[in-house]
């Protein structure tokens, strides 16, 4: 086994690990709500509507709450959306609610 063989996969899994807490600390990811909704939706035009504005409601909790979250539990809903390959704001809402309660600004590590 060369050396850049065994130092290969540990590179992978730094950026990896590097790029989840960059998102944590950044906020929600960006999401295509339109592609999601539509996907969601099956083309129906009124729930399509209503899908977009309970998603932008979602996202907006999201940004506005983002940084009261604890960077693991945040890291714990990025990692499960991307496994899912697509996590709507409203469901990653619920995760970050359902497993935590928001961090107090007090005992939030600076």
């Amino acid at each position: 086994m060369t050396a850049a063989s065994r130092f290969l996969p540990a590179a992978f899994a730094a950026a990896f690990l590097c790029q989840a807490a960059f998102a944590a600390e950044v906020g929600p990811p960006m999401l295509d709500i339109s592609r999601q909704c539509d996907v969601q939706s099956r083309h129906n035009a009124t729930a399509m509507s209503e899908c977009i504005v309970a998603e932008s409601e979602a996202r907006a909790e999201l940004l506005q709450n983002w940084s009261k979250y604890s960077e693991g539990d945040a890291e714990k809903c990025i990692k499960l959306g991307r496994k899912a390959k697509r996590l709507p704001y409203s469901a990653m809402a619920r995760c970050l609610t359902a497993d935590a309660a928001p961090v107090p600004a007090a005992h939030k590590p600076q």
